[in-house]
């Protein structure tokens, strides 16, 4: 998803928010058969897709995705650090082929961690194993709310995210045109609950900061394959 996209979904977000919590106002909206989303620019509702953040890739582009996917499955970090590194400074489509790989990282780990030993200086690498430690608390915390979630398991999470902070501070220092790290630190910080005194020095530091906001967010799925046999379309 790019920035404008995300920007696109803040706004329906935003917009849909008000209609859920103001049932008035959604019985004469929504349920009104004068309002088309077409009208609006909006795609019908028909064709949305609540399983995709964004349109799916085009043929070729998941092609791509699924070959890189494979490739690291059976050990071969290369094709990932080229896949990576093909996105140039382009930093929205950087970070979004970072993500891909996170989720693959998520099935077998072992072809990151020989990137990371045969390249320790290698920015990406670095990044997306301090990313892969976030998502990782994350999991351990899960989707509840605070006071839902078991106290052992909240210890755990907070004990995780400075560590996550402290790999991608290092990542940064790799590379400090990428604002990868800065979007992992960010990340972290916020599901840390840095105050404003912390947190505003992290987002002041970032290189390219509106690209760090379209991935500060909680962790969430992109859609990236999610075993051996998935595929990335």
């Amino acid at each position: 998803m790019t920035i404008s996209g995300a920007v696109v979904l803040g706004v329906l977000l935003i917009v849909l928010y008000r209609v859920v919590s103001t049932p008035r106002n959604a019985d004469g909206w929504v349920g009104d058969d004068r309002f088309v989303a077409s009208s609006y620019g909006l795609p019908p509702r028909a064709q949305l897709d609540s399983r995709r953040a964004g349109p799916p890739p085009p043929a070729h582009r998941a092609d791509e995705r699924q070959a890189v996917a494979e490739a690291a499955w059976e050990g071969d970090w290369k094709s990932a650090e080229r896949y990576v590194s093909a996105a140039g400074e382009d930093w929205d489509e950087r970070w979004a082929r970072l993500e891909l790989l996170q989720h693959v990282a998520g099935e077998d780990d072992a072809w990151l961690e020989a990137w990371r030993a045969a390249e320790p200086g290698n920015c990406d690498a670095a990044t997306l194993h301090a990313s892969i430690m976030v998502h990782r608390a994350w999991e351990i915390r899960g989707s509840g709310y605070a006071h839902e979630v078991m106290s052992s398991d909240m210890d755990r999470f907070r004990a995780m995210l400075p560590a996550a902070i402290q790999e991608a501070e290092r990542a940064a220092l790799l590379d400090p045109a990428n604002p990868g790290p800065w979007v992992v630190m960010i990340t972290a910080a916020r599901g840390a609950q840095y105050r404003r005194a912390r947190f505003k020095p992290l987002w002041e530091g970032s290189p390219a900061r509106p690209t760090t906001t379209r991935g500060t967010g909680r962790p969430s799925s992109t859609g990236a394959p999610s075993g051996s046999a998935a595929t990335v379309a």
